[in-house]
Formats: C-alpha cells, sequence, structure tokens
C-alpha cells in the first residue's frame, strides 16, 4: 500500500518513531501526523488511493516518489502498477530527487510526465542523463546558467521550496510552471 508522507522518519512529524517504510499498514494506520507543525489538528497518514479519492479528477497529481536506496524502485514500480490498472485518472506528474527513478518511471510509464528534483548543484548534471519532462531545482539554486539551460531545452521549472511574496511574484513574472511553496496565501499576489 502506498502512503502520502513527506518524511521517512517519522519523528520529525509524528506521534511515532522508526521510518514509516519498515512500517506494517496496520500500524501506519496508529500514527498521527502534524505534531510539530499543527499540533492541534493532527492527522492521519493517508493512502495514495485516499488521497486520490478525494481529489477532483482534473486536479494533476505531483507524486514524489522517495526511496530507500539509489537503486530501490520498489514505489516506483507500484506506481507504475496503479497507473496501469487505471488507479489514477487523473493527470499525473512523477518526480523524484534519484535520477535512476525518473529514467526508471520515463522507461516504464512513457505516458507520464516526470520532473526531476534537485537541491544541490552537483545533481543538476543528471538532467543531461535522464531528461526529465520538468525541472524541479530548488529555488537558490536558480542561476541565469540554469535558467538559460532550461530556455534552451524548453523545458518547463517548477521551484521549490519559495515562501517570500517577492519571490513568488518573480516567479511569476518569469513564466515558471509551478511554484512548490508552504505559503499558500502568497499564491494571490
Amino acid at each position: 500500500v502506498l502512503v502520502c508522507s513527506h518524511n521517512h522518519d517519522l519523528e520529525r512529524e509524528t506521534d511515532s518513531t522508526g521510518w514509516v517504510n519498515e512500517l506494517l499498514m496496520v500500524d501506519i494506520e496508529q500514527v498521527k501526523t502534524g505534531l510539530f507543525s499543527h499540533p492541534d489538528n493532527q492527522q492521519d497518514i493517508p493512502t495514495l488511493s485516499a488521497v486520490i479519492k478525494a481529489t477532483p479528477s482534473h486536479i494533476r497529481l505531483n507524486i514524489e516518489i522517495k526511496f530507500d536506496g539509489v537503486f530501490d524502485f520498489s514505489t516506483a514500480a507500484a506506481l507504475a502498477s496503479m497507473i496501469k490498472t487505471g488507479g489514477i485518472s487523473h493527470p499525473v506528474l512523477i518526480s523524484s530527487f534519484n535520477p535512476f527513478i525518473v529514467l526508471y518511471v520515463r522507461w516504464m510509464i512513457p505516458s507520464v510526465r516526470t520532473g526531476y528534483l534537485v537541491e544541490t548543484p552537483d545533481m543538476m548534471k543528471w538532467i543531461h542523463v535522464v531528461h526529465p519532462d520538468c525541472f524541479h531545482p530548488q529555488a537558490d539554486l536558480l542561476t541565469s546558467d540554469v535558467l538559460e539551460m532550461c530556455r534552451e531545452k524548453n523545458l518547463p521549472l517548477n521551484v521549490w521550496t519559495v515562501n517570500s511574496c517577492p519571490a513568488i511574484k518573480y516567479c511569476k513574472q518569469s513564466n515558471f510552471q509551478a511554484v512548490i511553496t508552504d505559503n499558500p496565501s502568497a499564491l494571490s499576489i
């Protein structure tokens, strides 16, 4: 069963310990998340199926694949199976920090758009190998060279995590495809 959790380690945001990928579903069902970020409104860790069911079908899902090791394709394989059997009817963008997962998704589900997440400059070299449909750099990695490369490759930018109003305004003026933020109210500027 695929679950939706931003963090691998449960100590960061839940009332549990250990690693989410090491628990049985019966144990995950007992975990409450939001312990630190919204303690008055803690929630269960949802399954991907539950999130899909609760999301209107016209909404594009940006599903980030986490991994336990560089060649851990277990989540990507389960997601590919879910898509191929009709378990997801939404438009989908699958992203990962792992370039091998991006390649795997491009190979196993060529009809699905991919995004390569980057948090350090040395990760950028892989963009020329994996050829993602979208580039998801951490906002502070945006340089004139990166912007020029994306223009040359006609590569849409989905920038993260952008929380200030001036930075979001810059992203909008620059016609980035998407801005990932923890401050959704700033998107209305």
